[in-house]
């Protein structure tokens, strides 16, 4: 069997490739962002090249206004299309990814104007916990299928856990 090097720098690999704020040079109308995808090609190369053979990357937007790419059921494709590309990437690249679904666990939150705890965390009926669920669920039955080869993992937030009052 051989050794598992996981790159977890690569955070970036969607989020250059939707974000159309003050990020980077994408347009509303220029999702995958071809300048954001071809650094992060390059990126994801340079960590394959350096024996890295799993990368764990943010698989939802950071921003509220990336996350809506999903939301929007009329830009959804788009964003739908730029993480296809990561994937497709890593697949000819020979790695496996590490999706981390809800990165910005805020992001929900803020689309739907609600709070954290008692809304998303403790009512299944919010729109921020309705929307945390259909994300998670299209994501994972989406790249299961179509990409089982690549996928060496799922996470499901990042860092979720440092909100937990021990």
């Amino acid at each position: 069997t051989p050794l598992t090097h996981v790159s977890v720098n690569k955070v970036e690999l969607l989020w250059e490739r939707i974000t159309t704020a003050d990020h980077n040079t994408c347009t509303d109308d220029d999702v995958p962002c071809p300048q954001g995808t071809k650094d992060t090609r390059a990126s994801l190369a340079r960590a394959a090249a350096d024996g890295f053979n799993v990368i764990r990357f943010a698989a939802s937007g950071f921003w509220p206004h990336d996350l809506m790419l999903f939301v929007n059921e009329t830009t959804r494709p788009s964003y739908l299309a730029a993480l296809d590309s990561v994937f497709a990437d890593a697949q000819h690249l020979g790695v496996r990814l590490i999706p981390s679904l809800q990165w910005n666990h805020w992001a929900f939150v803020d689309i739907c104007n609600e709070t954290l705890g008692a809304d998303m965390m403790r009512d299944s009926t919010s729109c921020s916990s309705r929307a945390t669920k259909t994300f998670v669920t299209t994501i994972v039955k989406r790249y299961t299928t179509a990409y089982a080869d690549v996928v060496y993992a799922w996470e499901l937030g990042n860092e979720l856990d440092l909100l937990v009052d021990l």
